[in-house]
């Protein structure tokens, strides 16, 4: 399941109120049922001492389903899913992709002119935009050669290899 949003309680619950978080996103592969137990990652992220990024996943039980208004037993892939469980709510290391840049800049326009800019070449040290599924996060470029790139995220995303 690709989550979109997550949200848990209303900040004026008390605490004997407080019924746990909700997922909400679409469901790629599978059956979600309720009662099942379910794995959120990349769950809990910290870096520890030496700056390493670790992450927890969070293991907990599916409490609800909803579509729409609709309270459901089972879920499957098609349309937005509300998936409430009990808790509130890794790809950390440097990996390698394949690019292609564009020759010009799309909708920008350089200073004294109309004319769109030239793209540079990818740099090392350059911080980049990626959205990967769902979530956008950054990513530094470690090295480059030709159309090929090593890169390290800033934060850690969870996906399908080849995503």
């Amino acid at each position: 399941m690709i989550v979109i949003r997550s949200f848990d309680n209303k900040p004026d619950f008390e605490v004997d109120e407080i019924k746990g978080g909700v997922a909400g996103g679409s469901i790629l592969w599978g059956v979600l049922k309720v009662n099942q137990f379910i794995e959120v990652r990349p769950g809990i992220v910290v870096k520890d001492e030496t700056g390493n990024i670790k992450c927890t996943p969070i293991y907990t039980r599916i409490v609800s389903l909803y579509a729409e208004q609709n309270e459901l037993q089972f879920a499957v892939p098609g349309g937005l899913i509300g998936v409430g469980h009990l808790f509130y709510i890794i790809f950390g290391f440097p990996f390698l992709v394949n690019f292609f840049l564009l020759r010009r800049l799309i909708g920008v326009r350089t200073k004294g002119s109309e004319k769109q800019g030239k793209v540079s070449k990818l740099a090392k040290g350059e911080i980049l935009m990626l959205n990967i599924g769902s979530m956008s996060t950054g990513a530094r470029v470690i090295a480059v050669k030709n159309d090929l790139a090593k890169l390290q995220l800033t934060s850690p995303v969870c996906t399908s290899k080849g995503e």
